[in-house]
């Protein structure tokens, strides 16, 4: 601690100038060390001004006083001692701030000079020395001299800089040099230094501060510039002054300079790189050493006795660059979804490769696969994107995708182990400058997602193949039903279809239909009158379909079954065929009249043509089977004729009762019209018989028997007395028309 003693220096220096016929101003100077005790005295001007001014003496009574013509805080001016004392702290970096060197009061000249104080002090003499009265002024220059009483500091608290990793040694990076507002040279800043944050608090007195991480990639330059001597600052309008030394400390430049390679990675990363391993998690906020260094940056001013220092905290960040390729590491089962996909692990993994295990029908959209990369550049890790390599099949595009971000491998559509068990997607990951490769394998898990496929096929048929194309395609559609066909009459155990099954879930058909609960395929009918048995011997999934019963398919003319087959796989899966058994028809029915007996009544000498009777038959047979023609015989048939499709009768000539008066004709009726030639039906035929009676009409006249009658009578013959008899008779039938009556005209 400095001695209060030092604190004021009274140093007066009087020079009065005076000019010819007028009283000059008197200059006094006084020096004032800052942070003295309030009330220090600076100076008297009653005892400085009496020694120096020619005019003025000293030994007169002493009634003069002085007045402070400039307002000030600072100071005090006793009116009547003449003695200026400090009212206030006196802070030199206050008074006169570092950006310039003098704290002027009053208007004085602007050459640079030290920290100063301008009052201007009027004093009034109580006996003037002539008659003639004129006040004098005084000039009153006080220095503030400086004391060590700030350390340098920096305007931040830390300084950031960034430098590309592999910067080439030797590059230079600003640093900002410290503030000291206190006066040079011996009070301010003159020395750096630049060491880890790491060591702690040394001795900065000493020269040899070892900082090895400071020593191994970085160092301090320094520049100092021109430095000016300590000039004296003289005040040449006093005669008898003294020389005052001005501020002159030293001015820096200082850059953070590069001396060794500075990687972003650290050694160990740069080894689990090169051997394509996973690298450590590293918390950003935490880790330093690869993204950054903290340094600590001193300034140590010139004290000789107790130097003062300050500090700032310099990191420098190294910013990655893109000079490491990103690479897929061996993927893990963390990588692939545990429900539709698994890994499949044959042997050690490697990185270039992965076979994924995917289940057919997994959902469109679904996940599969992640791939693990490591990107060591952290300024890339954002910008790598994934895609297929060219190679990629069309076919393995449209089932799979890839997600630009992050390399999930998704579903487009569902797979199908069927249409495609096996697929290779290469996939590449860039980084803009870098990529590199893995070969992802996805192997099909075949699952039961299929029911069997029934086809049947019919023995007998009169259908294109086109025809039986399209009804195996509709084969397992509910409601529309597969056609079979089997005659009536035929024995038990006709052959009627072929019945196949196949599941397009097996490659190899390796399908059975047996009895053991090991059977591929188990096959049900709804109805006892069919059967299913293997086609040959040892058969597995190729089926005749029999009858078990002998049709008549006039009792039943069609049947409806169903056919249905599981497999034996888990989830069971079921088929269904729908199948109409058509009963076809054989001419094994006789065709009947319909009427018995068959009467029909016609008036004679009717007009050809006319209706007589329509005669009706019936078969039991359909088709052709059941399409019959009429035909008529017998005595009399010429008088008739007979539509032989329709069975109706009719007159061929005009029939005179009196000729006949009844026609029994046979009438027959046989089946398949227009089949006659084909020998492969017999044809039958059925008879009636048709009586016609022919009705009478009044078409006769009465006959005589004889042309001419002649009667003998006797004269003068009395009244009705008989004189021969007449005959006559008529042709007509019926009594009512062949009654004959007499008169004489």
């Amino acid at each position: 601690m400095i001695a209060l003693s030092l604190f004021i220096t009274l140093l007066p220096i009087l020079s009065a100038m005076w000019a010819t016929g007028q009283r000059a101003s008197i200059n006094v100077q006084f020096q004032l060390t800052e942070e003295c005790p309030e009330g220090t005295l600076v100076g008297c001007l009653n005892e400085d001004v009496g020694l120096n001014a020619p005019h003025y003496i000293t030994n007169k009574p002493n009634g003069d006083s002085y007045q402070l013509l400039t307002a000030t805080r600072l100071f005090e001016l006793d009116s009547i001692s003449g003695k200026i004392t400090t009212n206030g702290r006196i802070d030199r970096e206050e008074i006169c701030p570092p950006s310039q060197n003098s704290h002027q009061i009053s208007t004085t000249d602007p050459t640079e000079a030290p920290c100063s104080i301008d009052l201007q002090v009027l004093r009034l003499e109580s006996q003037p020395a002539s008659g003639t009265y004129e006040p004098q002024v005084i000039l009153v220059k006080i220095f503030v001299l400086d004391i060590n009483d700030n350390a340098p500091k920096w305007q931040e608290d830390s300084v950031n800089i960034t430098i590309p990793e592999h910067t080439a040694p030797g590059a230079r990076f600003h640093l900002p040099v410290a503030l000291d507002a206190d006066c040079g040279p011996e009070n301010t800043t003159s020395r750096y230094f630049l060491f880890s944050s790491s060591i702690p608090d040394v001795d900065y007195g000493g020269s040899h501060i070892h900082s090895p991480d400071v020593n191994r990639y970085f160092k301090l330059d320094t520049e100092v510039l021109e430095q000016k001597d300590p000039q004296h600052f003289v005040l040449d309008r006093w005669s008898n002054g003294w020389n005052l030394q001005a501020c002159a400390g030293p001015t820096f430049r200082l850059w953070l300079q590069i001396i060794g390679e500075v990687d972003y990675e650290t050694p160990g990363q740069i080894s689990l790189i090169q051997r394509k391993q996973p690298l450590p998690k590293i918390d950003d906020k935490t880790d330093l050493s690869p993204r950054s260094f903290v340094l600590k940056l001193a300034a140590v001013d010139g004290s000789r006795f107790a130097p003062k220092t300050g500090s700032v905290t310099i990191r420098v960040n190294v910013k990655d660059i893109n000079d490491h390729a990103p690479y897929f590491l061996p993927p893990e089962d963390s990588s692939v979804d545990g429900v539709y996909a698994k890994l499949r692990m044959d042997g050690a993994l490697r990185r270039n490769s992965a076979t994924i295990e995917v289940q057919e029908n997994a959902p469109y959209g679904q996940a599969l696969y992640t791939p693990h990369v490591v990107e060591p550049d952290i300024s890339d890790r954002e910008n790598l994107i994934f895609s297929f390599d060219g190679t990629t099949t069309p076919a393995a595009r449209a089932v799979f995708g890839i997600r630009e971000k992050d390399g999930t491998i998704f579903l487009k559509q569902s797979p199908d182990y069927e249409t495609q068990s096996s697929y290779i997607l290469p996939i590449v990951v860039s980084d803009g400058k870098y990529l590199d490769n893995q070969e992802v394998r996805i192997q099909i898990i075949n699952l039961n997602d299929h029911a069997p496929i029934i086809t049947v096929r019919p023995v007998r048929t009169k259908k294109t193949e086109n025809e039986i194309q399209n009804q195996q395609h509709q084969q397992t559609q509910r409601y529309k039903p597969i056609c079979l066909e089997v005659e009536e009459d035929r024995p038990p155990g006709h052959f009627i279809a072929t019945v196949l099954l196949s599941d397009e879930d097996q490659v190899v058909g390796t399908s059975a239909f047996q009895n053991e609960g090991t059977a591929a395929f188990q096959c049900q009918i709804n109805h006892d009158s069919l059967s299913l048995e293997p086609l040959f011997e040892g058969s597995q999934s190729q089926f005749k379909l029999l009858t078990r019963i002998s049709f008549d398919r006039e009792q039943l003319g069609e049947l409806f079954v169903a056919l249905t087959c599981h497999d034996s796989g888990q989830p069971r899966q079921t088929s269904r065929v729908d199948i109409k058994l058509q009963i076809l028809d054989k001419n094994d029915n006789k065709p009947l009249f319909k009427h018995h007996p068959m009467v029909a009544r016609i008036k004679e000498n009717s007009v050809v043509g006319v209706n007589v009777y329509r005669l009706e038959a019936f078969d039991a047979d359909v088709g052709k089977n059941a399409a019959l023609v009429y035909s008529i015989s017998g005595e009399g048939a010429e008088n008739f004729k007979v539509d032989r499709h329709s069975g109706l009768v009719t007159t061929a000539t005009i029939i005179d009762r009196e000729i006949v008066g009844r026609f029994n004709l046979m009438v027959i009726v046989r089946d398949r019209e227009g089949n006659e030639t084909d020998s492969s039906e017999p044809v039958n035929e059925g008879t009636g018989m048709l009586t016609i009676e022919v009705l009478d009409e009044n078409d006769c006249a009465p006959e005589f028997d004889k042309p001419l009658y002649q009667f003998l009578i006797d004269e003068n013959a009395k009244i009705n007395t008989p004189i021969g008899e007449v005959k006559a008779r008529d042709n007509d039938a019926t009594a009512e028309n062949n009654k004959v009556r007499f008169h004489v005209s």
